[in-house]
């Protein structure tokens, strides 16, 4: 007698996210739906028919968000991927052509031949950091063009309105730079890592908390997997007996990342940043 415990299949279900629109590819069939939460009760309900369904879609600037919270909430699994490994992944098998039914069912391919893990639910608190250390990226990138334009000639009419909008944006950084320490102290198990972070030459509380709100795993990681989380860890290309060694550039962490460095390299500091063989290395990490 068989006394294996019996496991449900996966069925993957791929899912192409418009900001208006969701087209979900579900066995063979496809589904047009609003993206609304109307749209998503839906697709929840679509998948909860289906024992072992696991949906795999793209992250889409943001518009994916509200869906994958309604299936974490739903306890369904949900895998959001880089779109640019799903579009190598068409390429290979040959598929050229793209429109949303084309692309949600790419992604039930790529979902059956890679099997990507879910993601995770998201940390609340964590989630907060993220939200405003990007709005005070938007603020501080705002603030310096409205300076650069402010250089330059221009009537006495639109250079007051650009000091008056430099002043605006400056009181709004201190805002959510005010906000940024009350939700620190809301948020006790991610101190101890800030003030680690805050104990290297060059790096400030303002640069400790977007590393760490982009790298939640530093400290529960070694030094190469930091690096590799960073995007500063180089890829090896071996090819007729030639060796290259490749950076590839940082997608979120380089910019805080960049200022730390650069702050100890001038200081010299062997506490914070090491140069070794042409290398930048954190000492924490």
């Amino acid at each position: 007698m068989n006394t294996l415990p019996e496991t449900t299949p996966t069925v993957h279900a791929g899912l192409d996210v418009a900001k208006a629109t969701l087209q979900l590819h579900l066995r063979g069939r496809q589904h047009a739906l609003p993206n609304t939460p109307m749209g998503h009760r839906q697709t929840v309900g679509l998948l909860r028919a289906v024992p072992g369904a696991h949906l795999v879609c793209e992250a889409t600037a943001g518009y994916e968000q509200a869906l994958v919270a309604a299936l974490h909430a739903a306890a369904i699994p949900v895998s959001v991927v880089n779109p640019a490994r799903v579009r190598h992944f068409a390429q290979a098998q040959g598929r050229q052509a793209k429109n949303d039914p084309l692309d949600a069912t790419v992604l039930t391919a790529f979902g059956q031949a890679l099997r990507p893990a879910p993601t995770p639910v998201p940390d609340a608190g964590l989630a907060e950091l993220r939200a405003l250390v990007r709005w005070r990226a938007h603020l501080l990138a705002q603030r310096i063009a409205t300076g650069n334009r402010g250089e330059h000639g221009a009537t006495k009419f639109v250079t007051g309105q650009q000091a008056k909008l430099g002043r605006q944006l400056a009181v709004q950084l201190q805002a959510v730079e005010a906000e940024l320490r009350a939700a620190l102290n809301r948020l006790p198990r991610w101190q101890a890592a800030l003030a680690q972070l805050t104990e290297l030459d060059g790096v400030g509380f303002l640069t400790a908390v977007a590393v760490l709100s982009q790298m939640p795993e530093l400290g529960r990681c070694n030094r190469q997997q930091a690096a590799a989380l960073a995007g500063l860890a180089p890829w090896t290309r071996q090819s007729s007996g030639q060796r290259h060694l490749d950076f590839p550039s940082g997608d979120n962490y380089n910019s805080p990342l960049d200022q730390g460095c650069l702050g100890c390299v001038r200081q010299g500091s062997a506490k914070g940043v090491g140069q070794r063989s042409g290398r930048i290395e954190f000492g924490w990490f």
